[in-house]
């Protein structure tokens, strides 16, 4: 959905905030990923747990609340537990929320490069011209419908195979890979070490939620957005081609102390 409003420069003016809480609801759905993996338990789980700790860290005490010391009543697998189950699934329904409660305030916008033939009418009321009214209750229940399918379906899905447990927690030594939505980070924690997880991640989520304030091309047209395009698409290869890289590669120690820990 991301990739379909920056192709078609839907998160111009005056749909900017939008933009932003969409990004963060890729993060929230992005936190509950990384939860949902510690919360299996299984090695992939468990150094997971070993990389979140290790970004608490260094984060100092901003980071705190990622890492034992921060109370000893409710262990840190708690504390994600509890985020996974009700602070994150808060954050999501919230900005999704706001997220609908502004696509209903500012209406659709038009197709990219659809010219305006009225002065004085908005985006909203040209796409509508062209493409026909439809009230916002229609829109929802398009929304609310199609999510109903895909629950169905996953669920049917998650009854038929399940999500086996991956190995018994070893914890001598790292012998997993993140998710393939993480994979392209994996590169460059071999290259930079733990760090480059907490500040590329940092990086991209705020270039990203600065788009729309990064295109000053005066119009939505592809043509005109043809280098802010081309860089997209050359970011998106690059993701996809580190991720590819990320898998075939042999995993490796990243976490320091693991070998002592399990020695001991």
């Amino acid at each position: 959905h991301l990739v379909r409003v920056f192709a078609t420069g839907s998160y111009r003016a005056p749909r900017e905030l939008n933009w932003v809480i969409g990004v963060g609801l890729f993060g929230v759905m992005l936190g509950l990923v990384f939860t949902g993996t510690v919360l299996k338990w299984d090695q992939e789980g468990w150094e997971a747990l070993q990389h979140n700790e290790e970004i608490g860290e260094l984060l100092g005490g901003a980071g705190v609340w990622f890492t034992p010391e921060f109370t000893d009543s409710t262990s840190i697998l708690e504390r994600l537990f509890i985020a996974h189950i009700a602070i994150l699934p808060f954050l999501l329904g919230g900005l999704a929320l706001v997220h609908m409660l502004l696509v209903k305030h500012h209406g659709i916008s038009a197709r990219p490069g659809e010219a305006i033939a009225h002065p004085g009418h908005t985006d909203t009321r040209e796409a509508m011209e062209h493409e026909g009214y439809r009230p916002f209750t229609s829109h929802l229940v398009h929304i609310v419908g199609w999510g109903l399918v895909l629950t169905a379906a996953g669920s049917l899905l998650a009854l038929a195979f399940g999500g086996p447990l991956g190995e018994v927690i070893d914890p001598s030594e790292e012998k997993t890979k993140p998710l393939w939505m993480f994979l392209p980070l994996y590169p460059f924690e071999d290259w930079f070490g733990i760090r480059a997880l907490l500040w590329l991640p940092i990086v991209a989520f705020v270039v990203l939620a600065a788009v729309p304030w990064i295109d000053r091309f005066r119009s939505s047209a592809l043509r005109p957005r043809a280098p802010l395009l081309v860089a997209g698409i050359a970011i998106i290869v690059a993701l996809a081609a580190l991720g590819i890289y990320g898998q075939v590669s042999k995993p490796a120690e990243h976490v320091p102390g693991v070998e002592e820990e399990g020695a001991g």
